[in-house]
């Protein structure tokens, strides 16, 4: 009798286990499956044009994008894997645009509003996304230097 009993106790002890790994696992699973958020793009469709710009020594520089110039800077951009999950809180560190010299992609939306990218040299680009009225910054080497290579423009 304690031997029916010692081996219903363990087989119950495996199976309890079992399901708690089992679970464990599935847990595991859907933390992982948790994606890092939905690409971040821009839309052809909604941008009217575009500019970049910067200030040097009192000086506004601007250059407005031909359409291929802007096609450009939009398919370059899709490219990237810049995932809603990279999007950090804008640093606020960067006060005193005449020390810093950030240089200045602005894209024009057709509903009248604008998302600007402000690029710093430090690697973090602010966006001030008016389209759909959110704020961040953007760690991304390769936009970063991309933006930056615009300075042949003006």
């Amino acid at each position: 009798m304690k031997k029916k009993i010692f081996i219903i106790a363990s087989a119950i002890v495996i199976i309890s286990i079992t399901i708690i790994l089992v679970h464990m696992e599935k847990s595991a699973l859907s933390t992982d499956k948790i994606d890092n958020g939905e690409k971040v793009t821009l839309s052809m469709e909604k941008i009217n044009s575009g500019e970049v710009n910067r200030t040097v020594v009192g000086a506004s520089l601007k250059y407005e994008f031909s359409y291929e110039e802007l096609k450009d800077f939009v398919d370059f951009f899709n490219e990237l894997d810049i995932r809603e999950s990279d999007l950090k809180k804008i640093s606020g560190t960067h006060t005193t645009p005449s020390v810093t010299q950030p240089m200045n992609v602005n894209l024009s939306m057709n509903n009248d509003k604008h998302i600007y990218f402000t690029a710093f040299k430090d690697g973090e680009i602010y966006v001030t996304n008016e389209y759909d009225d959110k704020s961040y910054s953007i760690y991304n080497d390769e936009l970063l230097n991309y933006i930056y290579d615009l300075w042949r423009y003006l």
